[in-house]
């Protein structure tokens, strides 16, 4: 089996592995996260719930690999055109804030009726703008993950911020790859220095998170040049990311969601 790729094929383009993958790396997600809580002393109390699905987070980066294969695959012949700017970002708004408020509003009136919640969200008007529009914000100031309210929406914010730096690329393609390759020297500055001494943004923007993005930037640029693999290495690509996860370095956790993308964007064509 082996994967049909045309350059022109828009972001609808549905790939029956990477359909599957989403939803699997979903799951485990969602099962990590059930197994942490479960495991709490206010729940079960049992560590032992923690271990089953402790490779699950790795879900996250394979979600953040999954974007920048999509957002290279659909808007690769954008790059360098200024004109296309605005309709990329039209297409990047509509599919990221439309829901995100209305789950953020919904939360947050929720805890503003709720005395036990009312302090756990933020009440001072700069914060709450800056959520919405999903900026990054200062661990140390709002505590958390840096996302108020929806605590989950971290991982928007790189999102956010993945957009912002293909909407360059798109807009000027040198100032692009400037871009990112600043990024990726301060990336190495915090893996020589420590994440942690960096001041913020700079904290914010040193994270893997941003090559994991790049990662699958690559992956829909070279994916014509890899040829077919069978279904067994595909297995084997999936079970080398996968059992690779618990060591949490950021090579490590890079190479996973690499393996697991490679074998998915080798798999069968939805048809």
């Amino acid at each position: 089996m082996h994967l049909a790729y045309n350059s022109r094929q828009s972001e609808s383009t549905v790939y029956r592995s990477l359909q599957a993958g989403r939803a699997f790396a979903a799951a485990m997600v969602v099962l990590f996260h059930l197994g942490l809580n479960l495991a709490k002393d206010k729940y079960l109390g049992l560590k032992i719930l923690e271990l089953p699905f402790s490779f699950g987070n790795a879900g996250v980066e394979f979600f953040f690999v999954l974007s920048g294969f999509i957002i290279m695959n659909a808007h690769r012949a954008d790059i360098g055109r200024l004109d296309r700017l605005a309709p990329y970002i039209r297409r990047r708004v509509l599919r990221i804030y439309p829901i995100y408020w209305i789950i953020f509003l919904v939360v947050f009136s929720a805890a503003l009726l709720t005395p036990s919640l009312y302090h756990s969200v933020p009440h001072n008007a700069t914060t709450i703008i800056q959520s919405l529009l999903l900026f990054p914000l200062d661990k140390v100031l709002v505590g958390g993950t840096g996302a108020p309210v929806i605590i989950v929406a971290w991982t928007l914010q790189y999102q956010i911020f993945f957009y912002f730096i293909f909407a360059i690329l798109i807009a000027d393609l040198r100032c692009g790859i400037v871009s990112i390759l600043a990024i990726f020297v301060l990336y190495m500055t915090g893996l020589i220095n420590g994440t942690s001494n960096l001041p913020f943004p700079l904290s914010f923007l040193a994270q893997d998170y941003f090559l994991l993005f790049c990662m699958g930037m690559l992956i829909a640029l070279m994916i014509n040049k890899l040829k077919p693999i069978h279904f067994f290495y595909f297995q084997y690509f999936v079970l080398l990311g996968l059992t690779s996860r618990p060591c949490k370095t950021p090579a490590t956790r890079m190479n996973t969601s690499f393996f697991v993308q490679i074998a998915c964007t080798k798999s069968l064509k939805k048809r």
